[in-house]
């Protein structure tokens, strides 16, 4: 006699919770944060220079109060912003989820009018005008988010109000920017191993070779001089 099956009921999809976006800045930057972190798994690889806090401008709430207000007319929304001078962030900024390319726009405008300031947006990181992110896997490395794109016509709308930014110098590098520089450093690595490999093998026959040169004195010493 076959076993009664067993049936098993699905449960009813439960309703998905309305979500919101939050776009905060730390007060401890974050690339700092991935440095430190580095820096006590690798005490020899990694060294913390830069400051750990990052520095409000005095214009800070002027400038985000103006963004707000361009957001309210380009983009058609209007974040509300939570100041907290003694928390985690400076401030946060609160979107509905379903205006995600939204607030990817107000990240931007805010970033290029704040430049030396970090943001985070969901997994994203922002600094003057460019997204970031955690390089993928558990690597503590930031690299630019190059498939993080906006639509056409947000771009065109938010274009006269982005201010003109400059790269910096230490600018988190590209993805494959990123491939290459460990490659080489990998390809260096061994060709100085292999250096290191062929230094030791001579060294090796040049001690054979003196050994053997001793050997061969002490069974045929030089005959007396006349």
């Amino acid at each position: 006699m076959l076993p009664t099956p067993k049936v098993y009921r699905r449960r009813p999809a439960q309703a998905r919770q309305k979500q919101s976006l939050l776009l905060v800045c730390p007060r401890i930057s974050p690339e700092w944060e991935l440095n430190s972190l580095r820096s006590l798994m690798k005490p020899k690889g990694y060294k913390v220079h830069q400051p750990h806090e990052q520095s409000w401008p005095r214009n800070a709430t002027k400038v985000i109060e103006q963004t707000i207000a361009d957001a309210r007319v380009r983009l058609g929304v209007e974040p509300k912003v939570h100041h907290k001078p003694d928390g985690e962030y400076f401030f946060a900024a609160e979107l509905d989820s379903a205006d995600e390319d939204a607030a990817r726009a107000f990240a931007i405008v805010l970033s290029s009018r704040l430049p030396k300031l970090w943001f985070v947006l969901d997994r994203l990181l922002i600094k003057n005008g460019r997204f970031f992110r955690r390089e993928n896997g558990f690597k503590l490395f930031i690299v630019q988010a190059t498939n993080v794109h906006l639509p056409r016509a947000m771009r065109a709308a938010i274009a006269d109000l982005i201010a003109p930014t400059e790269s910096e110098e230490n600018e988190p590098p590209t993805p494959r920017e990123r491939q290459r520089r460990v490659s080489a450093f990998f390809i260096a690595h061994k060709g100085r191993g292999e250096q290191l490999k062929r230094h030791h093998k001579q060294h090796r026959q040049g001690k054979a070779n003196h050994v053997t040169q001793n050997a061969h004195h002490a069974e045929h010493p030089n005959p007396p001089a006349q």
